[in-house]
């Protein structure tokens, strides 16, 4: 389902949070005129499958409800440039657990995950769950993003 944060008097981020606990099997994707990294944030944060904004073209919106509807979650390239810019990213790594934060930064080292768990005295399980975890934090797409991305922006 594709939602827009501004519904007249509704507001798009309680519907995502709605469909979210009523219809969890439903994914939903933002597409919004706001082109900023508070309103992205704000979007996973209440569940959101996806993020697009209406300015980039419309044939990516077929690649993003197909993402979504597959279960990724999808972020257009321009969400992708807004949240990486975002002095919201510093503050997201820091406010990770000491945990997630050493597997972060092991990650963009390029330590592979049974090593990264072996060193952390944690399952590689729960390694992976902390992947997850973080990728939705910082609204990446996967693993290959994750690992790019702690590369790029080490903490």
């Amino acid at each position: 389902m594709t939602i827009d944060l501004v519904l007249g008097r509704e507001d798009g981020l309680d519907l995502v949070r709605q469909l979210a606990v009523r219809k969890p099997a439903i994914p939903s994707l933002v597409y919004s005129g706001f082109e900023d990294a508070a309103h992205i944030e704000r979007s996973l944060a209440a569940s959101a499958s996806g993020y697009m904004t209406k300015g980039e073209a419309f044939d990516i919106l077929g690649t993003a409800i197909r993402e979504c509807v597959a279960g990724h979650r999808f972020l257009s390239p321009k969400a992708k440039q807004i949240l990486q810019k975002s002095p919201f990213v510093r503050e997201i790594l820091a406010a990770l657990s000491d945990k997630k934060q050493d597997v972060y930064a092991l990650l963009g080292r390029g330590v592979a995950t049974c090593e990264i768990a072996s060193r952390l005295d944690l399952s590689p399980r729960t390694v992976e769950s902390y992947y997850a975890r973080i990728q939705i934090k910082l609204g990446l797409g996967g693993m290959k993003e994750l690992r790019e991305y702690a590369v790029a922006k080490p903490i």
